[in-house]
Order: structure tokens, then sequence, then C-alpha cells
């Protein structure tokens, strides 16, 4: 493409194989910034900026990933503990699994009523057991 001024007009004349065209703009109008690229640079720049990139985000998947992952252990520790017959374990019901925390924590206490009124029931008929059956 070749721009050049002809009398206070700007001309851009290009040709292709099968086009050829010429148009002229009035050079109040339009403007010829040159911009040169160094390619080197370029290259420079947008793979520091890519690299750069990759380190943040990177960055806060891994920081975003713990601090989800982090109530989830805790729910599963929850549920080992109970496994285990612990049902002592209570946790704070706050974040986004609050609700999930808080059915932990009420699963936790229903729970241990009702071994403690099993265990008051079992007494109960040991002692009904061995008055009647001596």
């Amino acid at each position: 493409m070749f721009a050049d001024r002809i009398e206070g007009y700007t001309i851009f004349i290009n040709a292709t194989e099968d086009l050829s065209y010429v148009m002229g703009f009035s050079s109040s109008e339009v403007r010829k910034h040159p911009f040169v690229i160094n390619r080197e640079l370029m290259f420079m720049f947008f793979g520091l900026v890519i690299i750069i990139s990759i380190t943040v985000f990177s960055l806060m998947a891994f920081l975003f990933g713990t601090k989800l992952a982090k109530p989830i252990i805790q729910m599963i520790d929850g549920l080992h503990q109970l496994a285990q017959k612990n049902y002592t374990v209570r946790y704070k019901e706050t974040g986004m699994y609050a609700s999930v925390f808080e059915s932990l924590n009420h699963l936790s206490e229903n729970l241990e009523l009702s071994i403690k009124e099993k265990k008051k029931i079992e007494k109960n008929a040991y002692r009904m057991d061995s008055k009647y059956f001596p």
C-alpha cells in the first residue's frame, strides 16, 4: 500500500492481483502516524505477560482452592469422627457451608443424645431383668 500527499489530500493506492484502487482524503482529516514494532521486544513483552499471567492465575487458583477445600476437609473429618463414635466434635457455623456445619453439629448432638438414651434404657432393662429374673 502506498500513501502520499498531493495538493492538500492524502492519497492511498493499492494493487493486488485482482484489484487496484486509489483513495483520497483531505489532509486535515487524515494523519500519518508511523508505528514501528521491534519483533524481539514484542515477543519478550508478550512472553513476560504470559508468564506473569500464568503465575498470578496459578496463585489465585491455589488460594481459592484451599479456601474452598478447607471446609470440605473439615466436613469429611467430622464424618470420620462420627463414624468413630466421637459425637463431641462441634464446628463453627460460618462461611458458605454454614448450613452444612449446622446440620453436622445437629447430627452430632442427636447421635450423642440417642447413645445416652440407649445406655439409659439398657441400664433400666438390666435392672428390670435382675429384679424379676434373679
